[in-house]
């Protein structure tokens, strides 16, 4: 249930001096955008959707090595920017997640170990049930990644710590990244103090919580509280929501994709194994899914349409071409819809990275911003099918993946 009072700052947030920051346009995007009708009323009041677009051409040399060439089309790019990621969180709570399991070098420790969580210090309810059989992280980054689950990137998050969170974002050159609450309950039921308690974590070997088969453990404990984003009062109601940049959340999916391309402070600290699994988990529509089977999530019987978490190109449509692959993370809430994508075109040889937010202007009414992020996905794929390449990309990396 979303609280009034964040609709009304929402709102404010459009009329915001901040809003008026110098634009750094990219003529390029500017004329791809010009050609789609679609999106004039968009372009037109770009400033009330509040929209921001990243766009990266890439291109192979001889050897198949990545040249990367950035767009930017919209609103100041800058970090004083603000959107509510919702779960665009999600993405770097993965990453460091998978990233903490490898730091430990725990023996017998690793993403597919069994875990119990014990909440009891946190004295409020998970937002879904917790079944009394055990889990592991790698569930709850798939489940975090491929539909968005609100209750496993929650026990990511508790799996961290909101210390250990800033601390690795801000070492990796994310200083502007700030995760500091759950997701799926209102900020407003959100005691500052309450996130910082993370409840405790049992790791066995098997499947039984058995004491001779204990391979770690973390108990419950109370991160140091992290600062707010901004000191400005008239974003009082926001003050301790998470903060994504969109420029962040768009290098972080380009140095997963593009692991050899970020300097060495940037990379996570994951295995090709991880790297792999990141990928299926990005990749997979939830008809492909296996683990779990996600038939009835959205109506009973049936699963949910193809475009349910790649809005990008395809937002809630009921099927993507087979060609096509988009790896992909999503943010909805608080009237802001969010994509950051690598989409992927096997027929065609394409890859290209796209990012875009925009705002709704009705309250809780999200067509508007699905239609955008379509044709925006749409026009972009269109164009980059056209355009002359010297070195075809070897996407067989992508095309051999088995995506269930």
């Amino acid at each position: 249930m979303r609280n009034r009072v964040f609709c009304f700052f929402l709102i404010l947030l459009g009329f915001n001096n901040f809003l008026e920051a110098q634009q750094k346009q990219s003529t390029y995007v500017d004329s791809l955008l010009s050609q789609n009708k679609a999106l004039q009323p968009y372009l037109k009041d770009f400033k009330a959707y509040q929209i921001q677009i990243y766009f990266t051409q890439i291109d192979r040399d001889s050897l198949q090595n990545p040249i990367l060439t950035h767009h930017y089309w919209g609103l100041s790019n800058d970090s004083s920017t603000y959107f509510y990621p919702a779960s665009l969180a999600k993405l770097p709570l993965a990453l460091l997640s998978l990233e903490k399991i490898n730091q430990l070098q725990v023996p017998n420790l690793h993403k597919f170990t069994s875990a119990w969580v014990d909440r009891a210090v946190l004295k409020q309810p998970p937002v879904q049930p917790i079944t009394k059989t055990p889990s592991n992280i790698a569930f709850w980054v798939r489940q975090s990644l491929l539909i968005s689950d609100n209750e496993a990137p929650n026990l990511l998050y508790d799996f961290l710590g909101q210390e250990h969170i800033h601390r690795q974002l801000a070492a990796k050159g994310f200083s502007d990244c700030l995760i500091r609450h759950r997701f799926g309950l209102p900020l407003a039921q959100q005691a500052d103090t309450l996130n910082q308690w993370h409840a405790s974590f049992n790791f066995y070997k098997g499947e039984q919580p058995l004491p001779d088969s204990l391979v770690w453990q973390q108990i419950a404990y109370k991160s140091p509280r992290v600062l707010a984003y901004t000191t400005d009062d008239t974003l009082a109601a926001l003050r301790y929501a998470n903060k994504i940049p969109l420029k962040a959340a768009h290098q972080m999916l380009t140095d997963l994709i593009f692991p050899e391309k970020a300097p060495p402070h940037r990379r996570f600290q994951l295995t090709t194994a991880d790297y792999d699994f990141l990928y299926q988990a990005m990749g997979t529509l939830p008809r492909e899914s296996q683990w779990p089977d996600y038939k009835g999530l959205l109506t009973p019987g049936a699963y949910p349409p193809d475009g349910y978490r790649k809005f990008i190109g395809f937002a809630m449509q009921p099927s993507i071409p087979a060609q096509v692959r988009v790896l992909n993370k999503v943010g909805i809430g608080l009237d802001y819809t969010s994509d950051v994508a690598y989409f992927i075109d096997f027929e065609n040889q394409v890859e290209f990275l796209l990012s875009a937010v925009v705002a709704n202007r009705k309250f809780n009414q999200y067509e508007e911003a699905y239609a955008f992020l379509r044709a925006l996905g749409q026009t972009i794929w269109q164009a980059e099918s056209k355009r002359d390449r010297k070195f075809k990309p070897d996407l067989s990396k992508f095309s051999e993946m088995v995506f269930e």
